[in-house]
């Protein structure tokens, strides 16, 4: 794995700018790349000219050098682009620690756009979307209306050999976290299966590539880290799970986890689902499971505010007495912070992020329901009870 960031001795501030430049890496080339590609061929620019400024833009942020100071003719500049060298970017350390943690990738819009060959006012149009979906429709958005057809990833060898390498380290993170002991996997295989992917028209499935010896490697890997665990017999689903994780947002790979998950009985679900965020982030911070992270909670965010402050107006500080926790997230079951384990059918011991839409909606209009009880009752209900006594006459 290329790691060429400058880092010296114990220095700390360089470490954890070192981490947030990490995070700026896999937020663009896993969050915003379908979306810069299908700008690239709007612009008109065929599919070779496309994976050329793409390789070039896999190298130079894979490859970034973060060093204490960096200036501009005198002035402090975050980031510094050799073009017309070799390709070199260089990141101050200083001003990158400066930066919202929430906007990390905004601020290196002007240097995307100069290695991309786009306008830094499109790019950044596209750095300030928050919501996957969001994305995902701006580059098939462009993508329908584009002179050319979008590269396919598999087209990028920049951006394949990141991909694996990003595998092998999930993989080797996720299994470390899971049996409390490292096992890497034979790699031997992956160039092979580079010049493979190379002939094939998009980023494979799964199902796909399964059989092949890079993965069954992988797989054989896991189940002898996993043989001593409740995770034994499901070495072959999480390392399908990590597989799928390449290429999306760490919110997208999150909900594609929690699926695989869910399909696994009598294993602790909600750890596993924060040793992916852990993986997926690189050493950065993780992806967060409050509900205000993921914009697809919204309305159930909401809800529960409502239901919270409703409650408050009734019932005082009775929880905050009790130290009761109030926050709903999404890889803990809603049981933690209900109360709730009615109606059965919904399953309240399961992580949030592992229910259906369908499920989803159904606690949201709950909670809707609970709150306008509240808010019609004479008489105060005892906090704690949410899903009891209190409204089982209603």
């Amino acid at each position: 794995m290329r790691e060429v960031a400058t880092i010296q001795g114990d220095d700390e501030d360089l470490k954890a700018a070192h981490q947030r430049a990490r995070r700026v890496v896999v937020e663009v080339l896993e969050s915003y790349l379908p979306a810069f590609i299908g700008a690239l061929a709007e612009s008109g620019l065929g599919s070779e000219g496309q994976a050329a400024r793409v390789e070039r833009l896999v190298l130079a942020i894979d490859g970034v050098e973060v060093v204490r100071g960096l200036e501009e003719r005198g002035r402090p500049t975050l980031t510094a682009f050799d073009g017309s060298g070799d390709g070199t970017l260089k990141v101050n350390a200083a001003l990158l620690m400066a930066l919202d943690p929430v906007a990390l990738a905004d601020a290196f819009a002007p240097t995307l756009a100069q290695i991309l060959g786009l306008s830094p006012t499109l790019v950044t149009l596209i750095l300030r979307l928050r919501d996957d979906q969001q994305v995902r429709n701006l580059a098939g958005q462009a993508a329908r209306h584009a002179a050319a057809k979008p590269v396919a990833a598999t087209k990028i060898p920049a951006l394949v050999r990141w991909r694996l390498e990003r595998f092998e380290a999930r993989h080797a993170g996720l299994l470390a976290g899971l049996s409390g002991s490292a096992l890497a996997f034979d790699v031997s295989g992956r160039e092979p299966l580079m010049r493979a992917l190379a002939s094939e028209p998009r980023w494979p499935e799964w199902f796909d590539v399964c059989e092949v010896p890079y993965l069954q490697s992988a797989v054989e890997a896991a189940g002898a880290a996993l043989q001593k665990t409740p995770w034994a017999r499901h070495a072959g689903a999480l390392t399908e799970l990590l597989w799928e994780c390449g290429g999306v947002s760490p919110r997208s790979a999150l909900r594609q986890a929690a699926r695989t998950l869910r399909s696994i009985p009598g294993v602790d679900q909600a750890r596993a689902l924060r040793l992916v965020a852990e993986v997926l982030a690189e050493g950065a911070t993780p992806q967060g499971g409050a509900l205000d992270a993921w914009p697809t909670y919204a309305e159930l965010a909401q809800s529960w505010r409502d239901l919270l402050a409703q409650e408050a107006r009734h019932l005082g500080s009775w929880r905050a007495a009790h130290d009761t926790s109030l926050e709903l997230n999404v890889f803990d079951p809603p049981c933690v912070a209900t109360g709730l384990s009615e109606p059965a059918n919904l399953p309240w011991t399961t992580p949030l992020l592992c229910w259906s839409t369908r499920e989803r909606d159904a606690l949201r209009d709950l909670l809707r329901g609970m709150e306008r009880a509240l808010q019609g009752a004479a008489a105060p209900v005892r906090a704690g009870q949410l899903g009891a006594r209190a409204f089982e006459a209603r």
